[in-house]
């Protein structure tokens, strides 16, 4: 997303959450790091800080950010404070791409640091633990850092084959910054190894993309890269008007690498005895003042001021020279001083480490020993009270027992009778009861049987007496439609569930293909009704009530008629 994007979107504020804000604060302190806008990009991470201080899933990453931002601003320490902090992160999160991001990212300040030895070290860690990873494209990167590594410690022809493997990868991606970059350093192999034309060729692409993209600060490094093969190649008038144009867009910038890149042109100067014009290029960068960015390590601020030195002598100030040259044995000795503290702290750190352990490894031993003596004591005295327990409670336990058997017996005899008087006093109820629900079924059914007859009967009856009646009227037509009524049959079930309840259900259940008409014939059965009281009922002949229950004996499932004798025998046990 393009700054302007980004800057829109965070102006909607009210409308986007806390973590979305945090991620676009964050890629602004990206693009204003890259651009060395220091201000903004510092406004910006604290911001996103801030935003993000509930998601410790982003906060690994916006330290890692800035930690590379301080990098390019050549502010080693800072840079690797924050790396650390985003370390933190990645491990409370158990991050091993964050932990792979944050070990390229430190081997690479350590490769800007001039410190090749820590900077292989942390690369191949990264490389470790991204090779076990299918996440991401950082493990390239990764190798291009340990590439550069090899070539800052004179391995040339080992980092051109490890770029020479990378670079494929990187093409059949979209060719972008982290390409050309790539290419960069492979064409600083190329020089290394004297093969200018290749060497030329890559570096004239570099430009011209840098160019096309505007990216001045690239574009600056390229011109120097071109400068240098030139001045290899022995054309000194192209080397020189790229060693200008570098200088100037460095200066234009205050790039970090504006000493590394002004004292190569000054040696290029001097062996030219253009003297007069490496004076006036120190007098351009002394004019910068307070404002001279620093150089990217102590080895390029000495190489710029032993050139500058140089210069001055050239040109007949002794006296500006020999301060110079003093300002460079100052750096060195406090280089030295600084790196010979370090290392003094390690060798301390090392031996209190050592020393330490070696404390702690006695002190261990001999607690060791002591509580073992300790233990076997206790234990044996853990034993000799638990067998006295043991003993003790096995007496106990006995006795306690034969008084609960004695009571026992005792109890379940009187319990046992008990249990008689009260079962037998429970059975005559449930006899008693079971003998008043029979009455009372028996008295339902047949009171059910008696009304449904007597409406057969009286339904009869009236179809007899409309039969010999051959006149049509209104009457004789009401009591047609009164004899089709089913109101009848509605009350006849209704009185029917009340008897048995669940007799509907359980004939649906174990026979789901009956019909309507077919349970309705299933019913007059279960209340015992003969086959002529059935006809009586549905109009129809006794020999047709026999044939309906040979259908529907064949339409049950056989295997559920298989126990039974007879239909009746069925319906009854449901």
């Amino acid at each position: 997303m393009a700054k302007g994007k980004i800057l829109k979107a965070l102006g909607r504020s009210t409308t986007i959450s806390d973590s979305l804000r945090a991620r676009y604060c964050d890629k602004l302190n990206i693009i204003y790091g890259k651009n060395d806008k220091v201000d903004s990009s510092l406004y910006y991470f604290k911001k996103s800080i801030a935003l993000a201080k509930n998601h410790p899933e982003m906060l690994g990453d916006i330290y890692l950010h800035q930690g590379i931002n301080y990098r390019n601003w050549a502010s080693y320490d800072k840079a690797i404070a924050h790396l650390q902090k985003a370390k933190t992160y990645y491990l409370y999160l158990n991050d091993y791409y964050g932990m792979g991001k944050f070990y390229t990212e430190l081997g690479t300040v350590y490769n800007y640091m001039s410190e090749e030895g820590k900077a292989v070290s942390e690369l191949k860690r990264a490389i470790d633990i991204l090779d076990t990873l299918d996440q991401g494209n950082y493990i390239l990167y990764a190798k291009q850092e340990l590439a550069n590594s090899y070539t800052n410690t004179g391995k040339i022809e080992f980092a051109k084959n490890l770029y020479e493997d990378i670079l494929p990868e990187m093409k059949e991606k979209k060719p972008g910054l982290s390409y050309y970059l790539l290419l960069f350093n492979y064409a600083r192999t190329l020089y290394d190894l004297d093969l200018l034309d290749e060497a030329n060729t890559i570096y004239h692409k570099i430009d011209a993309y840098f160019e096309e993209t505007g990216n001045k600060r690239y574009l600056a490094f390229a011109k120097y890269r071109l400068a240098q093969v030139n001045e290899k190649s022995h054309q000194g008038e192209i080397a020189q008007k790229y060693y200008e144009r570098a200088v100037h867009l460095m200066i234009d910038l205050r790039s970090p690498r504006l000493k590394q890149v002004a004292g190569a042109y000054l040696k290029f100067l001097n062996k030219n005895s253009q003297r007069s014009q490496g004076l006036k290029v120190i007098q351009t960068i002394n004019r910068l003042g307070d404002s001279v960015p620093l150089a990217m390590n102590e080895r390029n601020e000495i190489f710029y001021l032993f050139q500058k030195a140089e210069i001055l002598k050239q040109n007949g100030r002794y006296s500006d020279a020999v301060d110079v040259l003093q300002q460079i044995i100052q750096l060195k000795d406090s280089v030295f001083e600084q790196r010979n503290a370090v290392a003094i702290k390690e060798i301390q750190a090392n031996y209190q480490n050592k020393y330490q352990r070696k404390k702690n490894e006695l002190l261990s031993g001999k607690n060791k020993l002591l509580n073992e003596k300790a233990n076997r004591t206790i234990w044996i005295l853990i034993l000799l009270s638990v067998l006295l327990v043991v003993v003790l409670a096995s007496v106990y336990v006995y006795r306690r027992k034969q008084r609960e058997r004695l009571s026992l017996k005792q109890a379940a005899i009187k319990s046992l009778e008990q249990s008689e008087k009260a079962l037998k006093g429970k059975l005559a109820v449930e006899k008693e009861l079971h003998k008043k629900r029979k009455e009372i079924l028996d008295i339902k059914v047949r009171e059910l049987v008696i009304s449904s007859l007597r409406m057969a009967k009286l339904k009869n009856e009236i179809r007899a007496l409309l039969s010999q009646n051959k006149e049509h009227s209104d009457f004789t037509e009401k009591l047609h439609i009164l004899l089709e009524q089913k109101n009848g049959w509605k009350y006849f079930f209704e009185r029917f569930a009340g008897v048995y309840p669940k007799f509907q259900e359980k004939i649906k259940t174990a026979q789901p293909n009956l019909t309507q008409k077919d349970i309705r014939f299933c019913t007059f059965v279960k209340l015992g009704l003969s086959n002529k009281e059935i006809g009586n009922l549905l109009n129809i002949t006794h020999q047709s009530v026999i044939s309906k229950k040979y259908r529907l004996r064949k339409k049950i499932n056989a295997s559920s008629m298989k126990k039974y004798e007879s239909l009746s025998e069925w319906i009854d046990q449901l």
